[in-house]
């Protein structure tokens, strides 16, 4: 066919032919590469598909607007999805092939969206296709982005009028939508190869309808599927294909769960032990490559266990470490498991007593750590409940590994183990009925975990993705800047805003950016002097998307920010100043974000450039170096499966600690254990829970946790002697479970006969576990003789380890000093001396400011009173609770004194 009656060929005008099947216009999925063009014409699948004989040919496609002669021109047929960006609306995107400079400006687009489906026909110069020749890999193409994560289709028409036998297809490309953590849709690709001994005369097209096929043509699903998978099996082969698993397999129901024909490659290496097994398995894959995913086929499996048949007698318990990660859990699987019948909540607040009967009705709850502590705390209370849950699934299971929380996270699995064991030897049953699923992005000794999670009848199983398995391929690069020995990490961390600028220019390609920072005031800091280097904006319609956004922000300097194209984002600022900066950066319209560490584990913002600004971050009142953990995730966020092939991380240290990283980067961190750190709150709650009764049952609920496998494997971490072997390390451990128990006896939380042989738990120590409260909180309530003044309840309720996680920031100081003292304002009722310098004193003023009705302004300060009420209230009554004598009326006349 010539290549100036391609495009007639297509849109033709047919009111001349006749109505006959031998005009039909069938589409016939034959998937191929498809070379990226630079400019695009809309037409609308109206005007496409369908007779014409009201419109003129010269309204469908203008001759001034029909592309160049090529022979490589080709409809792309698209599928809406906000995040494919066509390239010439792309303000990262400046540059063609060669790095040519794109004329937009030339770009003629018209379209009419018709049943939510756009098709945009290609063209480009013939010259330009001569320097990209046909054989080129989709990912060596600087301008993928467009058709990352596609399938293509080829377009045919049988017309006898048009007196053409020729095979030669138009290639077209449908786009679907991508979701955080979900199996990006791949590129399939292949000849288009026909056969003219096929028998069948017919075909279900896109929309499910049977269409004929032209005589000779054969449905390309015969075909054999595409030999690249883009961002997984780079240069694709049959072997790597043939390893894929198609969601046909899964039965009917099911399938509109997942909105991919295949499972990626990380998904289908692991199907078989998710869907088919109950086994315990663990998990190890990089981000973005679908673990959530891994989630569903386990709830799949339970639901077809029971035969499809939904009631509210089951329990799927989902824990993250963030409630952001919930959230989005939430919102995700209510609409994907909700048409099936199964009821999903959210529970991460505080302990409410309507929470068990909220449960109730209820199938798939997502939770965290610390809520499904308190909530387990009382299981015996509500042991029906308990016992329904069947399938107990963790997220970010390296959150082991932290200080503060990974002891909450390892003990409530350990406790869930405890129920599926006592449900066990009550009904005598072989079979466990709780499944435990877990995965992570950066789990170096995977097979502690998996060793913990299962048991001697059934071990539990492990997968570990290497890097080959990312999506997207992580270049790593680490800067070293010289930093004088007496200047403070504040000041280093300043002096790093300057340096971003030329860092984003360097690797960012024009692509989105994302900035960690180790405080609020560095996020704010660093976006406010990038502005003032450089300008992110594009075009008059960016600069009008900017405004947009900008006037509906509440935060000021976020909207000053926003102006110029860098937003921030922290837990400080409002939660609709927060969403509106995740939507922005989502859909392209923000090249650059800075945000707090705190992102990396909570809502997926991916981007090109990840960049970490200073390895240093606060914590509890002082700068420590982030873990290696908290590096893998944030620099796990780079790369975007739906627009990249590569991606770049860039870590921004010391000089003196460059090495350090550079090392890190091509090794691993050991995930330990931190319950040790906090095994004397945990034993009191085991003993309420009548789990522990003596020292011998003690030390096997100790063999139960993840910190009885590390000990034995690294008892030097635990400040314990290298050489020992099983028999002196259980002493030890034996030891160390004698020494707590002393210590809950003499505050009188638990009572043991001389030899330790019987443990019972007290009133006190019953209300400890039910209100999460620390073991020193529970000893300074001890000291108390109830003749305190309201001054002193004040500084001792300020001072307890509930309320460690309020830290005093340094742009708050100002704020909490007017409300201690000023001379024009009404101040807190008890000013302290000096000025506001600790965490201590911050709690004390809150406290105080929010009694007596102080107006503050400070979101972020708002935030951190709801945050200590939250906590005073657990341990408000607590302390009410605990105290049968006369102290607790002199405690309530003070309270009610304070109040009034």
């Amino acid at each position: 066919m010539d290549d100036d009656m391609s495009l007639d060929f297509l849109f033709h005008d047919q009111r001349s032919l006749k109505k006959s099947s031998n005009n039909l216009l069938t589409a016939t999925v034959k998937p191929t590469v498809p070379d990226p063009p630079s400019l695009t014409q809309e037409v609308s699948l109206s005007q496409a598909f369908k007779s014409t004989a009201d419109v003129p040919l010269s309204q469908i496609v203008k001759p001034s607007q029909q592309p160049a002669s090529s022979g490589r021109r080709r409809p792309l047929f698209k599928a809406p999805f906000k995040q494919a960006l066509a390239r010439d609306k792309d303000p990262f995107f400046r540059s063609g092939h060669n790095g040519q400079e794109r004329n937009v400006e030339n770009s003629r687009r018209f379209s009419k969206e018709y049943d939510d489906v756009t098709i945009e026909v290609s063209q480009q110069a013939t010259q330009h296709w001569q320097k990209s020749p046909r054989s080129q890999k989709l990912n060596e193409c600087p301008d993928e982005n467009t058709y990352t994560n596609t399938e293509d289709y080829n377009v045919y028409e049988n017309s006898a009028d048009f007196g053409t036998t020729s095979n030669e297809p138009y290639h077209g490309t449908l786009e679907t939508s991508l979701h955080r953590d979900r199996p990006h849709l791949h590129t399939y690709h292949q000849t288009a190869e026909t056969s003219f001994n096929d028998e069948r005369h017919s075909q279900e097209d896109m929309f499910g309808t049977q269409t004929p096929l032209r005589r000779g043509t054969r449905d390309c699903n015969d075909t054999p599927r595409s030999l690249h998978i883009q961002g997984i099996t780079p240069g694709g082969s049959r072997t790597d294909i043939s390893k894929l698993r198609p969601v046909a397999e899964l039965p009917g129901r099911y399938r509109n769960i997942f909105n991919f024909p295949y499972f990626n490659i990380v998904q289908s290496k692991v199907l078989d032990d998710v869907l088919y097994t109950d086994t315990p398995t663990v998990v190890c894959a990089p981000t973005g490559s679908g673990k959530t995913v891994l989630f569903e086929l386990a709830i799949i499996r339970l639901l077809m266990q029971m035969g499809g048949h939904v009631t509210s007698n089951f329990k799927v318990v989902y824990m993250a470490p963030m409630k952001a990660l919930c959230s989005e859990r939430m919102e995700d699987w209510r609409m994907k498991f909700g048409p099936l019948g199964l009821e999903c909540k959210e529970l991460t607040g505080d302990t409410e007593l309507d929470d068990y009967f909220e449960l109730q009705q209820v199938n798939i709850v997502m939770t965290t750590p610390e809520k499904w502590d308190s909530m387990t705390r009382k299981w015996r209370d509500n042991k029906s409940l308990v016992q329904m849950v069947k399938l107990f699934m963790v997220d970010e299971v390296h959150l082991l590994n932290d200080s503060s929380r990974g002891a909450t996270m390892e003990a409530v699995v350990s406790r869930m183990k405890t129920v599926q064991a006592s449900m066990v030897r009550e009904t005598n049953s072989d079979s466990p009925s709780l499944r435990v699923i877990a995965v992570s992005a950066t789990l170096t000794n995977i097979e502690d975990i998996a060793e913990w999670l299962g048991s001697k009848d059934e071990p539990a199983c492990f997968h570990k993705m290497d890097d080959s398995h990312r999506p997207v391929k992580l270049r790593k690069v680490t800067l070293g800047f010289p930093c004088a020995k007496n200047a403070s990490e504040f000041r280093f961390d300043l002096s790093l805003n300057y340096k971003i600028a030329g860092v984003i220019s360097t690797y960012s390609e024009n692509k989105p950016t994302l900035v960690f920072c180790a405080t609020r005031k560095s996020v704010q800091q660093g976006a406010a002097t990038l502005v003032k280097d450089a300008k992110f904006i594009m075009n008059i319609e960016h600069k009008q998307k900017l405004q947009l956004t900008a006037n509906s922000l509440r935060d000021s300097k976020l909207r000053d920010t926003v102006l110029y194209g860098v937003g921030f984002h922290h837990a400080g600022l409002d939660m609709h100043d927060r969403k509106a900066m995740e939507e922005l950066f989502l859909s392209g319209d923000l090249p650059v974000l800075f945000a707090t560490s705190t992102l990396a584990m909570g809502v997926n913002l991916p981007a090109h450039l990840v960049i970490i600004k200073s390895t240093q971050h606060y914590v509890m009142g002082v700068y420590q170096e982030y873990s290696e953990t908290q590096v893998l995730q944030m620099i796990g966020r780079a790369g975007r499966p739906q627009f990249d092939d590569t991606a770049t991380a860039v870590i921004m240290t010391r000089m003196e600690t460059k090495q350090k990283y550079e090392s890190f980067l091509n090794g691993a961190q050991l995930i330990e254990s931190s319950l040790h750190e906090h095994l004397i709150e945990h034993l009191n709650a085991e003993i309420v829970l009548n789990t522990i009764t003596d020292i011998s049952v003690a030390l096997e609920w100790i063999r139960s946790t993840f910190l009885y496998i590390r000990i034995m494997k690294n008892p030097k971490h635990y400040g314990l002697p290298e050489g020992l072997n099983k028999e002196q390390v259980e002493k030890r451990l034996q030891e160390l479970c004698l020494k707590n128990l002393d210590n809950l006896e003499k505050v009188e939380l638990v009572k043991m006969d001389e030899d330790h042989f019987v443990t019972k738990s007290t009133e006190t120590g019953r209300l400890m576990a039910r209100y999460c409260i620390a073991y020193d909180t529970m000893k300074q309530f001890t000291n108390l003789t109830g003749k305190e003044a309201i001054n002193e309840l004040l500084v001792l309720l300020s001072s307890c380890k509930e309320f460690r996680d309020v830290q005093l920031r340094v742009n708050e100081r100002r704020v909490l000093n007017t409300l201690n003292k000023d001379k024009h304002r009404i101040t807190i009722r008890f000013p302290m001396d000096g000025k506001i310098k600790t965490n201590e004193m911050k709690v004390n003023c809150l406290i105080q400011a929010q009694f007596g009705c102080l107006s503050i302004q400070d979101f972020a300060l708002t935030q951190d009173i709801n945050k200590i009420f939250r906590a005073a209230q657990r341990v408000i009554k607590c302390k009410l609770n605990s105290f049968a004598s006369d102290s607790t009326v002199t405690l309530l006349r003070s309270a009610s004194e304070f109040g009034e």
